[in-house]
């Protein structure tokens, strides 16, 4: 099968492919060797509000992939209790990493991403 990108960096998937993963929306992206690995992410629902909030946060990984759960809490405009929640159902996941070491106002990074950038 054969997938085209566009000008506009957009991939269209085959049916049959997108079929076969079921009700997915989001895929964590990765080049390796040449190749693209998308890998389907499903972002379980702990609680209605900080699932949502999840998925608000991971559609803006790629604009801050290094942050404080204060920044999260900010850019969705939220308590800092669900900022927390959500940031820690992405690291339960693998999407995010904490990264400073700290007990308090710590970092976490979208490693993933920042190691494409990086290349």
């Amino acid at each position: 099968m054969f997938a085209k990108i566009t000008s506009k960096n957009q991939l269209t998937l085959p049916k049959s492919v997108t079929d076969a993963l079921g009700d997915v929306c989001y895929f964590d992206v990765t080049a390796k060797e040449g190749q693209i690995i998308l890998t389907p992410v499903r972002i379980q629902r702990a609680d209605a509000s900080a699932g949502s909030y999840a998925y608000r946060l991971f559609e803006q990984l790629p604009t801050m992939p290094r942050f404080t759960v204060e920044r999260v809490r900010s850019a969705l405009d939220t308590s800092f209790a669900t900022a927390n929640l959500a940031v820690k159902q992405l690291e339960a996941l693998g999407i995010v990493v904490e990264t400073s070491g700290l007990r308090m106002n710590r970092s976490f990074g979208y490693t993933k991403y920042i190691e494409l950038l990086t290349e």
